[in-house]
């Protein structure tokens, strides 16, 4: 069984979200430069942090593309974060490609972003306001219960912050917990 499948986990809600900007310094662009990411041309940065290989992160990728579509012309930037190494950076290419996600891709390859939000699993967002600070870590949606198991009804958490964000109203639920992949410390 793939490593990657075999360490499906819960990640924690209750941690706190970080007060201060969140630094982006060491994530890379799909070329392997120094990506420059600034958030204070918009309302709402999105980093969908998710794994080629994992199928809770693929299945997501229609919804994902639809909330790219709706939210991007509203002043909402999104990128894709890999936390793997730049040597795959062709194959983080193809997937994008492969999956319709067409928002730009960032590289974590050590984990400084992953480290400084928190985030634990793949698929897992983390909304910045153009302060940079962080307002929502978490889900995209409660749909699944615990892997293999969807619900009906569910609520669509990331869209629900970026509309009270968009609305400069306060996150209701700044954290919600994900279900997905396991990143793998260094």
């Amino acid at each position: 069984m793939n490593a990657l499948i075999a360490g499906l986990i819960l990640t924690q809600a209750g941690r706190s979200l970080p007060t201060n900007p969140i630094s982006l310094e060491g994530t890379l662009n799909l070329k392997g430069e120094l990506a420059q990411v600034s958030t204070q041309e918009f309302q709402a940065t999105v980093f969908l942090f998710i794994a080629a290989e994992c199928p809770i992160a693929n299945r997501y990728a229609p919804e994902i593309g639809r909330i790219y579509a709706e939210y991007s012309p509203k002043k909402v930037q999104f990128f894709r974060v890999y936390v793997d190494p730049l040597e795959r950076a062709a194959e983080f290419k193809k997937h994008g490609e492969d999956y319709g996600l067409k928002m730009s891709a960032l590289l974590d390859p050590n984990k400084a972003l992953v480290k400084a939000t928190g985030v634990r699993v793949t698929p897992e967002v983390v909304v910045l306001n153009s302060k940079g600070i962080m307002k929502y870590r978490g889900r995209i949606d409660d749909m699944n219960i615990e892997h293999g198991k969807v619900r009906e009804g569910y609520r669509r958490d990331l869209r629900i912050s970026l509309d009270e964000i968009l609305a400069g109203k306060p996150v209701s639920m700044p954290e919600a917990t994900a279900i997905g992949c396991y990143i793998p410390g260094d």
